[in-house]
């Protein structure tokens, strides 16, 4: 082969390689995906349950989570309790990597992939057993006061209360919502069910409580990437884990006794 030949020949593989290296994803050549910053609501049970000796929170998401990860050789790193529009910010900038449970949303999947999801929330109207009065339709809560937690997303239809006809109270403390309707001062509150009776005090019972299953609302938890986060590339192992979860738990809609 001539001198004119090989100087040909490698210029044109250098010209490949670097054809080649253009068409690789940036993540192939970046730092990889070794720790993943993980969040989520600060409080959301059974799913969401704050640490009561440190800021560590455990419960079935993060606990889900973490395995899954450690399976996949990445450290999981919790990080610190923050108000979910926070959190929700931070994932969106890329200032964490994941979620461990959120609700699907139109315009948050503008930010987020979101993975399968991994069981459902129920929300639903609670008045006190025993009422003189029924459900048959959000409608029915007219003329009715009511209330509910400040820090949850009513989803449709239980969402109309927050419009013109109805009377409703937002609430910042979780414990005053059992409080003010054993007391009559409002006819019924609108929950997440599972959160309600996990987070009620033990001076109450569970019988004093009634769940209008006419009102039920079944809302799927995904768990999320931020869309700049290199660890996205695990959403297909992630899904594939939680498959496996839902075939070995059951997990389905959630139905209320």
């Amino acid at each position: 082969m001539s001198l004119t030949c090989v100087k040909r020949w490698m210029i044109g593989a250098a010209v490949l390689c670097q054809i080649v290296f253009a068409l690789q994803p940036l993540d192939a050549y970046a730092n990889d995906c070794v720790e993943m910053r993980a969040s989520g609501p600060p409080v959301w049970p059974p799913y969401v349950i704050p640490g009561k000796d440190s800021k560590l929170r455990h419960g079935i998401a993060f606990d889900l989570a973490k395995n899954i990860f450690s399976g996949l050789n990445v450290k999981f790193v919790q990080d610190a309790p923050k108000p979910w529009r926070r959190v929700v910010r931070e994932l969106k900038n890329g200032d964490i990597d994941f979620v461990v449970a959120i609700l699907d949303d139109a315009e948050r999947r503008e930010h987020f992939e979101y993975s399968i999801p991994w069981t459902f929330d129920t929300y639903a109207v609670i008045k006190l057993r025993g009422g003189d009065w029924d459900y048959s339709s959000v409608e029915s809560l007219k003329g009715r006061l009511g209330a509910y937690y400040s820090g949850i997303r009513l989803p449709p239809p239980l969402n109309k209360i927050m419009t013109d006809g109805y009377k409703v109270a937002s609430v910042s403390i979780v414990r005053n919502l059992y409080r003010i309707l054993l007391e009559r001062r409002v006819d019924y509150l609108v929950v997440s069910v599972k959160s309600f009776f996990e987070l009620m005090p033990d001076i109450y019972e569970r019988e004093e409580f009634q769940i209008l299953e006419k009102s039920s609302v079944h809302l799927p938890i995904h768990m999320a990437f931020s869309l700049k986060s290199k660890c996205r590339k695990y959403l297909n192992s992630l899904n594939a884990a939680l498959r496996d979860y839902r075939a070995k738990t059951g997990v389905g809609r959630d139905q209320v006794n």
